[in-house]
């Protein structure tokens, strides 16, 4: 973490408290939550992005928006495998997979698919080379994530990042 990402983190935070967003606006509300869930991510704050974005979850119905729903719950997920709660990440994946399939424009969202078997990769004790399967499946999400269904652009997918999640079971 950078102090900038640090800085950034800590400057929302100090915002929060004079800033009450509007939940019927949903995709300002979406916009708004899933901005301060990087921030925290970012910033380290692992419990508090999942925190965030879970009250997101609970506050909004996704039913109008499907790609939202499909990124936040990818983006949940990975914050869940961050702090070592495996079953939360797994059956959001499920809920990912399921609206994937249900969808009418399941090849667009062969990025999601792809999202999704990243975090299986993650989770998965007994999948060898992992940080070189990650490092694969991370080339074939950005090279498909583009166009109206495009999503977590705003996620660094360095060899840090990488290296970190191919760890499996994270300390923080």
């Amino acid at each position: 973490m950078n102090d900038l990402e640090k800085g950034l983190h800590e400057e929302n935070v100090a915002l929060q408290d004079n800033y009450e967003p509007d939940k019927q606006d949903i995709p300002n509300y979406i916009n708004y939550m899933k901005y301060l869930s990087v921030s925290a991510f970012y910033s380290k704050k692992y419990h508090e992005a999942v925190g965030l974005l879970s009250r997101l979850v609970n506050d909004v119905s996704f039913k109008s928006y499907p790609h939202a729903e499909i990124e936040i719950k990818l983006l949940l997920s990975l914050f869940y495998s961050m702090i070592n709660k495996y079953d939360p990440a797994n059956s959001l994946m499920r809920s990912v997979a399921r609206k994937v399939r249900e969808s009418e424009d399941e090849v667009g969202y062969e990025n999601a698919s792809i999202f999704n078997k990243i975090l299986s990769l993650q989770m998965s004790s007994s999948a060898k080379d992992v940080e070189q399967k990650i490092k694969q499946q991370f080339q074939r999400f950005e090279m498909l994530n583009n166009g109206s269904n495009r999503m977590l652009e705003f996620l660094k997918f360095d060899d840090a990042f990488i290296k970190h999640l191919a760890q499996g079971v994270k300390t923080n």
